[in-house]
């Protein structure tokens, strides 16, 4: 969910309406009407923002005026759980060589 759609804690006229063609096409598919969770009512209020999905995990180009790859928590072609991804970094990224001589 995009936290811009839903960021004020209130249905928007949009999510208002997406609420209900979704709900729409639950039953034009023979589902179950789940409508609990479909508010934007505390959308936000229960995501884990310590959770598995936001944890420094990947290496980023060298940014704030330091000149090392840095460990990030948003994806970048460097994954910190492959084996060389910070040497790559710094080779591609710092050396500026390119990826074949790395």
């Amino acid at each position: 969910m995009d936290k811009s759609l839903c960021g004020s804690g209130a249905d928007s006229t949009g999510a208002t309406s997406r609420k209900s063609l979704f709900s729409s096409y639950q039953l034009d598919l023979n589902l179950a009407a789940e409508t609990q969770n479909l508010s934007c009512k505390n959308a936000w209020s229960t995501f884990a923002w310590g959770g598995s999905s936001n944890k420094l995990q990947y290496f980023s180009a060298p940014r704030w005026n330091d000149d090392k790859c840095q460990i990030v928590g948003w994806e970048t072609p460097y994954n910190a759980m492959d084996r060389d991804e910070y040497k790559r970094c710094v080779c591609i990224e710092e050396n500026k060589q390119s990826d074949s001589s790395c």
